[in-house]
């Protein structure tokens, strides 16, 4: 009997000690990963960068003024096959070597 009694003691010993680790514990595992951001403004926010142009005046003439823009976004970004692209990347180098070569000549031709 006395051995039985000396095992339940241990046995609440054990089980006190093991309840008091994981209470101890359990904070170790509840918590969540910090998350820091941060950011970082520069110039004034209430006063953002804007420019109006507006005209004064109407215009006297309605002149369509040109541009080596292109004309419309589809142009610019619309679907391209990948030949059709290299096509135009080898004539825009072409033409430039020839613009650069006429630029060449015509400096040694002043020189000369």
């Amino acid at each position: 009997m006395r051995s039985e009694l000396k095992f339940l003691q241990s046995a609440r010993r054990h089980t006190l000690l093991l309840g008091i680790a994981l209470c101890a514990a359990a904070p170790a595992f509840a918590q969540d990963k910090v998350v820091t951001m941060e950011s970082t403004i520069t110039g004034n926010v209430e006063q953002p960068k804007i420019l109006y142009i507006v005209p004064w005046q109407k215009s006297t003439s309605l002149e369509k003024i040109p541009s080596s823009l292109a004309v419309t976004a589809e142009e610019v970004f619309g679907h391209q096959e990948y030949g059709e692209f290299q096509r135009e990347v080898q004539y825009r180098t072409e033409i430039t070597a020839t613009a650069a070569q006429a630029v060449l000549n015509k400096d040694k031709d002043s020189a000369e």
